[in-house]
């Protein structure tokens, strides 16, 4: 079981419209409202893959009712901390020639006692075989609630895979998680360097973790374990689509192979290798999907088939 923890879900909004004309009025051709955040996103992917997750977090308000139950749709399993603020919505409008625009609400500020819920919620289920931790953290979380949770998952002995930024990742690295997710932006805001390479910039971050995987857009992904060799997959090819929830895959895919394999086995370059691959086909099928949280299985078949060639 993969247990996916999003600090700052949301209700998302997605509007297709033929074009996108700042100031002018738009007439919507599709819309779609599905349960959001990144953790979220992640654990529809793995139940889309017929994998077991269970979705936590916050919900509150009638955006987090309206939350549950598309998620109760989606047959997805779930346990949130019934919070005293509103679930925050993200709004996504979609139009063929600038892809997607975003507009994500911030979301509330968390009480002490509901992250203290969230941390007892988590200690009380079955233990899982891996834990995620996606996406933001509420405006005015604060650094010490959130080395607190980062060491409450490692006291259990689970796997834990963190993907998100700023200082949250680098608290979350500083924690000595076991696995992180980084683009080739966040490596250079943790490492103080827009020039150091890729490569580098990883294996200083195997210091601290054990397994570093750095998106780096359309020249792909690179991904090392701690005393293991650096392995490179080129992007996929250009799919057209809506890219929101695309890392989410990514993390879903390798929360997967972790589980499946144990985390030693990355230090079999073509064990990762499959990973890896599986993950960029896996995202890029994400795109070519109307929404965040699902991927196209046609696509995805196509790329891997690709990929074994």
């Amino acid at each position: 079981m993969i247990v996916t923890i999003t600090p700052n879900p949301a209700l998302d909004v997605t509007y297709h419209v033929p074009s996108l004309t700042p100031g002018g009025e738009h007439r919507v051709q599709h819309m779609y409202v599905r349960p959001g955040g990144k953790g979220i996103n992640t654990a529809k992917v793995l139940t889309q893959l017929g994998e077991q997750a269970v979705a936590t977090g916050f919900s509150g308000g009638a955006n987090g009712e309206d939350m549950i139950q598309l998620l109760d749709q989606d047959r997805v399993p779930h346990s949130f901390v019934q919070a005293m603020h509103p679930t925050r919505r993200t709004v996504s409008i979609i139009d063929p020639v600038n892809g997607a625009t975003l507009f994500n609400e911030p979301g509330k500020e968390r009480t002490p006692h509901e992250w203290n819920e969230l941390i007892e919620l988590l200690k009380d289920m079955e233990t899982p075989d891996l834990f995620t931790v996606n996406g933001s953290f509420p405006p005015g979380t604060s650094e010490e609630t959130v080395r607190h949770l980062y060491r409450e998952l490692l006291a259990t002995g689970t796997t834990v895979l963190v993907d998100t930024s700023h200082d949250p990742l680098r608290w979350a690295i500083e924690e000595g998680v076991h696995a992180v997710k980084p683009n080739q932006h966040e490596l250079a805001d943790l490492v103080g360097s827009d020039t150091e390479d890729v490569r580098t910039s990883i294996t200083r971050l195997l210091e601290h973790v054990h397994f570093v995987v750095a998106s780096r857009g359309s020249q792909g992904m690179i991904a090392q374990v701690r005393g293991g060799e650096a392995v490179e997959v080129p992007a996929a090819k250009f799919v057209v689509g809506n890219p929101t929830g695309a890392g989410d895959s990514v993390v879903a895919s390798l929360a997967r192979s972790i589980v499946r394999d144990g985390l030693d086995a990355a230090h079999q370059p073509d064990v990762l290798r499959a990973w890896v691959a599986d993950a960029i086909a896996l995202s890029a099928a994400t795109v070519a999907a109307p929404v965040a949280g699902e991927f196209d299985e046609a696509t995805y078949r196509e790329l891997l088939s690709e990929e074994a060639q």
